[in-house]
């Protein structure tokens, strides 16, 4: 129940994501970082396999479990996706941060 309410929270996993989207945003060494998550996730696969074997042993089942599980193996997959580098030029006022915004599907730059 401790697990539950700490590390793996809605909150912890909700931090975890906004971490990403942070870093994506940032110029860092990608790969350096994609190995750290990777690490954490698998000592948080393991955290989860032994609650469920608890679950199991004790004749219930935690929907919480599985949605955490869920949650985790979406975030191992988003970060796991090939990244690729581009670089958009252009004039002033000819629309780059549009074109970014509309290319990554949220409003990253600001627009005139």
């Amino acid at each position: 129940q401790e697990a539950l309410n700490g590390v793996l929270s809605r909150s912890s996993f909700e931090e975890t994501t906004d971490y990403i989207t942070k870093l994506e945003c940032k110029n860092h060494n990608v790969n350096e970082l994609k190995e750290k998550f990777n690490e954490l996730s698998e000592q948080y696969f393991k955290i989860i396999d032994s609650l469920e074997y608890i679950d199991r042993e004790t004749k219930g089942y935690n929907i919480h479990i599985k949605s955490l599980r869920d949650s985790l193996m979406t975030l191992k997959a988003l970060n796991d996706k090939v990244t690729h580098t581009i670089c958009i030029i252009g004039l002033e006022k000819a629309g780059k941060s549009t074109f970014i915004n509309a290319l990554t599907g949220f409003e990253l730059l600001p627009t005139a």
